[in-house]
């Protein structure tokens, strides 16, 4: 993961929102490199850049885009954030921040713009017995335990619902994990 930041902070210090973060868009090499794909829908920020990009249609994935994409106010880097936050949920739980199961775009919309995420080390409970296995774990309840404290807190700030709650930059998100 702290490669993945790697990644994504070199495109925002190219000025670059990739705005489409999520794990069908890091491909993981045999050697273990994860590689960030698929900058199709990225931002270039800066002077001049919105000039002749405005568009009446908005791209992006629901399950992984923050408040502020689904609302369409500017993006920013906290959009990555947000993304990163989703990708690391996944990553330490093995299931989505949200169910949208069966869920119309309306519902799907509320809840990322209104309901506070569960922390992960809550939403394990609701996974098969398996996730804690594929974590070198014996069972989900020891799982629960590596993820609650810190893991939870950091990932919850990067789901925050607004952009300025939560880290400004992926460097330091990066130095939240390292310590």
């Amino acid at each position: 993961f702290r490669k993945v930041l790697e990644g994504v902070g070199h495109a925002h210090r190219n000025l670059v929102v990739h705005r489409d973060l999520k794990s069908s868009n890091v491909l993981v090499s045999p050697a273990g490199e994860p590689k960030l794909l698929d900058f199709g829908i990225a931002k270039v920020l800066g002077p001049g850049a919105d000039e002749g990009t405005a568009t009446v249609e908005r791209f992006f994935t629901p399950r992984n885009s923050a408040p502020e994409q689904i609302l369409g106010r500017p993006v920013t880097v906290a959009c990555d954030i947000y993304a990163l936050g989703v990708l690391l949920y996944e990553l330490t739980s093995g299931l989505p921040p949200f169910d949208f199961e069966g869920l119309r775009v309306g519902q799907i919309e509320q809840k990322v713009l209104q309901v506070p995420p569960l922390p992960p080390s809550s939403r394990v409970l609701e996974g098969p017995e398996e996730l804690a296995a594929r974590r070198g774990l014996e069972r989900i309840p020891a799982l629960q335990s590596r993820l609650r404290g810190d893991l939870d807190t950091i990932v919850l700030k990067c789901l925050r619902k607004e952009a300025g709650d939560r880290y400004a930059s992926v460097e330091q998100l990066d130095a939240e994990l390292r310590r």
